[in-house]
């Protein structure tokens, strides 16, 4: 026992002396050395390297990989080695980069490195459009020259280096982190096994515009047969694990070719979802999956610096589910195969769906998909399927809309190109699009609206840029809308390229305006008056047919009439309408001017309106002067208007310009106050007051109550003024002459007249029948000014004289015309006409009365009565009024 005890005593002593020594050994050895062995390493890289290294320090350690001696270059930087750009970026940079040797290799002054170790650094490898690579760093091996260090590698190590790839050519772009990799190996013979483990964090696995990995955690343990002399690298070991999916690497590369498949069988469609959608498409969310997918790859092809391998990968989807969790959305019974290649020579890059069907939020879908040029991507395809617009709407909330319920079948193809589907993947383009859209019993509402569309049902066909609906229908709680025709131009419209064209016919058995008016000031927003514009990109061909219309307080039927919009001009053609118990027909046209405001002219044919219910119905024009209590009968006419507006569509009212050229008939003008302010003033003026006596009463009995077979005239409006001509009111009471002008601030001046005979309440009478005006009794001559709130009467002098001055004109024209036929007087004057011989009817009879005298002082006959139908006595009375002075005073 005490032998053994000291036997192991020994042992120890002399293990632990032995060690003590080589390591003073060595320590002496690397100190005497130090300087040689750091200027040998300097030749010796500079021997191999056809660019600049710049090195920070060199330190020769015992220690750091014993038991092996290491040359520590601190803070290297190699920069990019291009045969034909000049590029000072970044090729390797380490923080430390180790050289390892056999210590007695310092004694021999031969160094054989066995190990490299890279830690904390950067490593670019690129390769330019042209084919150009930036790492030919090392000069051509020249068996000639002698060298005192020597590579048998037999174990490369890597820790914390970023890998960069770049292939411009190729479109590949490759970010790795390598947190650990060991290669290991006898690299100096001519064929030996590679061991390689690592691992490693996947940035980025790019080709194209298209991302293959992102953004995950990845193990790989490789064993590979290498020939040096066949340059062959064969696969006998290639574990790849991707997060928790695992693949299978077996294959051959050479020099010239490369032939590798890649196999993953029943991958968790759980570790997919995870890996591929969350950071792919939202890294705030996370995702659950079931479900198995196969995956089957091939890599075939040259090897190239500027064309990639023929790639070529299938994979499938069994009774697939995978849920959002979140908001616990979740597609299921996903079944799918699905095939990718990549642009080769004679191929193009895609990734087809060529199978696809799936459930989410209670709709369905099934088709086909390809995607080509990921660089700016196109789907085309073919979808089936129904959609439940609640459950959609529940999930993803659409901007600005409320509620929406209802269903949408569709059956379509379709091309859609998206420009910049990684930046901005909501501009997109539809190149192409065919098919059929069901809309099936849809309930919207908007957010800001307070109108709800009811009951959306029916068809619009999609053929290419074109689209049409059939019968297609709108209802809300008061209107319902149908529309049937052609949409031109759609998809470029949509795109925002170009013009929309509408060729259809809208009918309606009923259309409730103000239920869209009242929807459109439903928000509190205080709108910020804006240009009238008409969409210029909008172009409207429609029929219309509206059963009833109602608008405000008013109430249109049988609409009829064609509806046409196009560079900024509306134009309503040939439309007729029901309204106020008549028709209403006509031509309209809105022409928009933008910024120098807007145009409305048109010609319009009234037929047998009536009255009252015009005015009633239109609040009386907003005037209490006339109103539908007080005036009624029958009006046809025709109006031409020209309305001129701003740029915010405000009428400018002193540019309106109307001419209406109106008839009523079977008319009547009753309980007018204005009358009764006429018959006012009539007694607070004395000369009229005296004249007229007892009549006054019973005259404004007769004001108040007017009827007339007849009334025409024309009337316009121009400088905001309402023009009346000289018009003749022919009413069971008397007879009127009226005319005058009003403007737009209620300021008036109407002349109106009648004759002083039909002022007395009394019809004369005589043995031989009634007495029969003849024309030339006394007129009251009257005009009302001021303003409409406080009207100003007075006796109208001006008008008495125009008055009378063209009565002598016309009888002057009389009295030569009976010469002229008589006794062949001015036959030499062409300006003279031939009185034409009056019919037995149309005799000349002439009554001659006494102003004052009434009814009731007759007792039985006409007193003071003349009776002749002498010719030349009628001559002279004639003459003799031509000769009367007028009195200007009669009536003050």
């Amino acid at each position: 026992m005490q032998k053994s005890f000291k036997f192991i005593k020994y042992l120890v002593f002399w293990t632990f002396f032995i060690s003590l020594f080589i390591v003073t050994l060595s320590t002496v050895l690397v100190k005497i050395y130090e300087d040689d062995i750091e200027q040998y390493a300097i030749i010796e890289i500079n021997k191999h390297l056809n660019t600049k290294v710049d090195v920070q320090d060199i330190e020769l350690s015992m220690f750091k990989n014993f038991p092996y001696a290491s040359l520590d270059f601190k803070r290297v930087l190699i920069q990019d080695a291009y045969e034909n750009i000049e590029s000072d970026d970044t090729l390797l940079y380490a923080e430390n980069l180790y050289f390892s040797f056999n210590v007695w290799d310092i004694w021999n002054e031969n160094y054989t490195v066995k190990n490299v170790q890279a830690n904390d650094g950067v490593l670019k490898i690129k390769t330019s459009k042209n084919g150009d690579v930036n790492y030919l760093v090392t000069k051509p091996s020249n068996d000639s020259i002698e060298t005192k260090f020597q590579f048998q590698l037999e174990w490369l190590s890597l820790s914390n280096i970023d890998f960069e790839y770049s292939n411009i050519a190729t479109k590949q772009f490759y970010l790795i982190d390598f947190k650990m990799a060991e290669f290991e190996g006898d690299f100096s013979e001519k064929e030996y096994n590679l061991k390689a483990r690592s691992d490693l964090y996947i940035n980025k696995l790019k080709s194209n515009s298209f991302s293959l990995i992102k953004q995950k955690n990845a193990y790989i343990n490789l064993n590979l047969h290498i020939d040096t002399q066949k340059k062959e690298y064969n696969f006998k070991q290639g574990d790849l694990t991707i997060e928790k999916m695992p693949f299978q690497i077996t294959g051959l590369i050479d020099s010239n070719s490369i032939n590798l498949s890649l196999k993953g069988n029943n991958i968790d469609l759980d570790e997919l979802a995870k890996t591929i959608l969350i950071n792919s498409v939202d890294e705030s969310k996370k995702y659950e999956g079931k479900g198995m997918v196969n995956f089957n790859a091939t890599i075939n092809g040259l090897i190239s610096n500027i064309e990639m391998p023929s790639i070529q990968a299938d994979f499938s989807i069994i009774n697939g589910t995978i849920k959002e969790v979140e908001k616990n959305l979740s597609l299921t019974n996903i079944n799918l195969k699905g095939h990718y290649q990549n642009k080769q020579r004679n191929q193009k890059e895609l990734l087809e769906f060529s199978k696809l069907s799936l459930q989410l939020l209670e709709s369905t879908f099934s088709g086909t998909t390809i995607i080509t040029d990921f660089a700016i991507p196109t789907f085309v395809g073919s979808m089936d399927g129904n959609i439940d617009l609640q459950s959609f709407h529940e999930f993803f909330k659409f901007q600005g809309v409320e509620f929406i319920d209802g269903n949408v079948e569709f059956s379509t193809q379709y091309s859609v190109k998206f420009p910049d589907i990684e930046y901005d993947p909501s501009v997109f383009n539809l190149d192409n699009t065919n098919g059929e859209l069901k809309i099936v019993d849809v309930t919207y509402k908007g957010e800001s609206d307070s109108l709800i569309y009811e009951s959306i049902s029916g068809d619009i066909l999609l053929k290419g840029n074109d689209a049409a609906t059939k019968n297609l229908v709108i209802k809300t709680r008061n209107s319902d809308l149908t529309l049937n025709g052609a949409i031109k131009n759609l998809i470029p419209f949509i795109e925002g390229n170009g013009s929309l064209g509408i060729i259809a016919s809208i009918e309606s058995s009923k259309l409730d305006i103000n239920e869209f008016i009242a929807a459109s000031k439903s928000s509190d927003i205080i709108a910020i008056p804006s240009v009238f514009k008409i969409p210029e990109t909008i172009h409207l061909n429609i029929d219309l047919d509206i059963k009833q219309l109602l608008w405000e307080s008013h109430q249109f039927n049988l609409i009829k009439g064609k509806l046409l919009l196009a560079n900024h001009k509306v134009n309503i053609n040939h439309f007729s309408l029901q309204a106020l118990g008549g028709i209403i027909k006509g031509n309209l046209m809105l022409n928009n001017l933008l910024d120098q405001g807007n145009v409305v002219e048109g010609s319009l044919s009234l037929i047998k309106l009536n009255v009252r219910d015009l005015f009633s119905d239109w609040n009386n024009f907003d005037q209490g002067t006339i109103t539908d209590k007080n005036l009624s009968g029958t009006m046809s006419g025709n109006i031409e208007l020209l309305l001129f507006f701003d740029p915010y569509f405000q009428i400018i009212e002193d540019k309106m310009y109307i001419n209406t050229d109106m008839k009523i008939t079977n008319g009547a003008l009753t309980n007018m106050e204005t009358m009764r302010d006429v018959t006012a003033y009539m007694r607070s003026n004395k000369a009229l007051k005296l004249t007229l006596n007892k009549h006054i009463d019973q005259f404004e009995d007769k004001l108040t109550n007017l009827k007339f077979s007849e009334l025409t005239n024309s009337i316009e409006i121009k400088n905001s003024t309402i023009i009346i001509p000289k018009m003749l009111i022919q009413s069971n009471a008397l007879d009127v002459e009226f005319s005058g002008w009003h403007d737009f601030d209620n300021n008036i001046e109407y002349h109106f007249s009648f004759r002083f005979r039909e002022l007395k309440s009394n019809v004369d009478n005589i043995e031989f029948g009634r007495i029969e005006d003849d024309g030339l009794g006394w007129k009251i001559y009257l005009t009302m000014t001021g303003s409409i709130e406080n009207p100003l009467y007075s006796l109208d002098k001006d008008e008495m004289k125009a008055t009378l001055k063209e009565s002598i004109t016309e009888e002057k024209g009389t009295i030569k015309s009976l010469l002229k036929t008589e006794f062949g007087m001015f036959k030499k004057d062409t300006t003279v006409q031939e009185l034409k011989t009056k019919t037995k009817s149309e005799s000349f009879d002439f009554i001659i009365y006494e102003e004052e005298q009434s009814k009731d002082s007759i007792p039985g006959k006409s007193k003071n009565k003349k009776r002749s139908n002498k010719f030349f006595e009628k001559l002279k009375e004639k003459s003799d009024a031509e000769k009367e002075e007028i009195d200007d005073n009669q009536f003050e």
